[in-house]
C-alpha cells in the first residue's frame, strides 16, 4: 500500500523548516520575547495537562518508566527513556498551538541519531490520525536533512506504515542534496512486493523533480511498468505544470520518445488539461496525429468533459471520424452517460465499429440498466432491435 504522507511533506516541511531556521541571533528582540513566552506557555500547558491526567512530566512528576523528568533539563541532555517520555507528554497537550510550539522546540533540541530514533519511536507508538502524520513527516524531514542514511536505516526496522512513509519522506528530502545517493539507496532497497514496483525510487524521483524535471522524467521512463511508475509519472507532471506551465508541459510530453511511457504520459496529460478546460483540451486532442496514443487521449478528455457537460462532449465526439481507433472513446462515453440516459448510452454503443466490442458493450450496458431498473430495462429490451440471441439472454436474466 502506498502511504500518503509524501503528499503532505511539502507543506508541512516548509512550515517546519521556517521555524527550525529561526535562530536567536537573527530574530528581532520582539520575536525573541514572543518565542520565549510561547515556549513557557507550551511548558506550562504540558505540566497542567499532565497533572490533570495523572501522567505529567513536570519537575516533580514521574515519567512512564518511573523516573523523574525535569522540564528544565536541556533536551539534548535527556536520556533515551526521558526523551520518549518528553515526546509522549508533548503529544498529550490539548492546546494545539501550545503543543506545536513545544513540539518544534523539541525537534530543534534533539541531537544525534540515537536520541532522534528514540523520539521517533515514542512518536509512532503514540500515533493516531492525520495530525500525528504531519508531526511524523516534520520529524523525519529534520532527521533526513542531517543524517539521511540513519533515518532510512530506522525506517527499515519496521514492516508497517513507518517503513513506507518514513522512507518516502527521507528519500524525497535526500534527493535535494544528493540525488545520486538517494537513487542508489532506492535501487538497492526494492520493496518486497515487486508487482507494485519500486516506490522508494518514486520518492527519490519526487524530490529530484522539484529541481530537475527532465532528469526525473528520464528516471521514471526507465522504470518497469507498474503502479509505482504511474506514481512517478504523476510527480513529474505535477512539477512540469507548476514550474513550466501548460504549454511547456505539453511540449515536454510530446517530445518524449515513441513508446508506452509517452502514451501513458499523454493520457495523464490529457486528463489534467481537460480538468482545467475541456474544450481547449478537445481541440488539442483532435489535432494530434493518428497514433496508438490518440484513442486514450480522446477517452481521457471525454471522461472529464462528460462529467460536467455530456451534451457538448457527445456533440464533439460525434464529429470525430467513426473509425476503429475511436471505438474506445465511444465505449467510454457510453458508460459515462448510462446512468443519466441508458437508452442514449446503448445508442452510443451501437456506433462502435468493431462488431464484437459493440455487442459486448451493448450487453453490459443493458445488464447494468436491468440491475437498476429491471422493469423499464426489460420492457425496452423486448421492443428493441437488439440481436435475437442477445435479447433472449437478457430476458432470461433475473435482476
Amino acid at each position: 500500500m502506498t502511504f500518503l504522507a509524501l503528499g503532505w511533506t511539502g507543506c508541512t516541511a516548509a512550515a517546519f523548516w521556517a521555524g527550525l531556521r529561526w535562530s536567536e541571533g537573527n530574530a528581532s528582540p520582539a520575536d525573541r520575547t514572543r518565542r520565549a513566552a510561547l515556549a513557557q506557555a507550551a511548558l506550562a500547558a504540558g505540566d497542567s495537562h499532565g497533572a490533570a491526567a495523572g501522567r505529567g512530566t513536570g519537575q516533580n512528576s514521574p515519567a512512564a518508566d518511573g523516573g523523574p523528568v525535569s522540564r528544565a533539563k536541556p533536551i539534548r541532555e535527556l536520556t533515551i527513556d526521558e526523551t520518549k517520555a518528553r515526546v509522549k507528554d508533548i503529544l498529550a497537550m490539548e492546546d494545539p498551538l501550545a503543543r506545536m510550539e513545544a513540539y518544534l522546540e523539541f525537534i530543534k533540541g534533539v541531537q544525534g541519531d540515537e536520541q532522534i530514533a528514540a523520539a521517533m519511536e515514542s512518536l509512532t507508538e503514540n500515533y493516531s490520525g492525520r495530525e500525528r502524520g504531519r508531526e511524523f513527516s516534520m520529524f523525519m524531514t529534520r532527521w533526513a536533512k542531517e543524517s539521511p542514511e540513519a533515518a532510512l536505516a530506522w525506517t527499515q526496522k519496521y514492516g508497517d506504515w513507518r517503513s513506507q512513509a518514513g522512507a518516502q519522506t527521507a528519500l524525497a528530502i535526500w534527493a535535494h542534496t544528493d540525488p545520486d545517493k538517494a537513487i542508489e539507496w532506492a535501487l538497492a532497497h526494492p520493496p518486497k512486493d515487486k508487482d507494485d514496483g519500486n516506490h522508494h525510487l518514486v520518492a527519490a524521483i519526487s524530490g529530484i523533480a522539484k529541481f530537475d524535471v527532465d532528469r526525473a522524467s528520464l528516471l521514471a521512463q526507465g522504470m518497469e511498468r507498474s503502479e509505482a511508475r504511474g506514481g512517478a509519472m504523476e510527480r513529474v507532471l505535477d512539477e512540469a505544470f507548476k514550474q513550466r506551465g501548460d504549454e511547456a508541459a505539453k511540449s515536454m510530453v510530446m517530445t518524449l520518445p515513441e513508446g508506452a511511457y509517452r502514451n501513458n504520459m499523454l493520457g495523464r496529460l490529457a486528463e489534467r488539461l481537460a480538468d482545467k478546460d475541456a474544450k481547449s483540451a478537445a481541440v488539442w486532442a483532435a489535432s494530434l496525429p493518428e497514433s496508438e496514443a490518440k484513442p486514450r487521449v480522446v477517452s481521457e478528455v471525454i471522461d472529464e468533459w462528460a462529467d460536467n457537460n455530456p451534451n457538448d462532449a457527445g456533440t464533439w465526439l460525434n464529429g470525430l471520424p467513426r473509425t476503429a481507433a475511436m471505438d474506445e472513446p465511444r465505449e467510454r462515453f457510453a458508460f459515462k452517460v448510462q446512468e443519466r440516459d441508458p437508452e442514449a448510452a446503448i445508442a452510443w454503443a451501437g456506433t462502435i465499429t468493431n462488431e464484437k466490442r459493440r455487442t459486448e458493450t451493448s450487453y453490459r450496458l443493458v445488464r447494468e440498466w436491468m440491475s437498476r431498473e429491471p422493469d423499464n430495462a426489460r420492457a425496452w429490451v423486448g421492443a428493441s432491435q437488439l440481436p435475437a440471441d442477445m435479447k433472449e439472454r437478457l430476458l432470461r436474466r433475473r435482476g
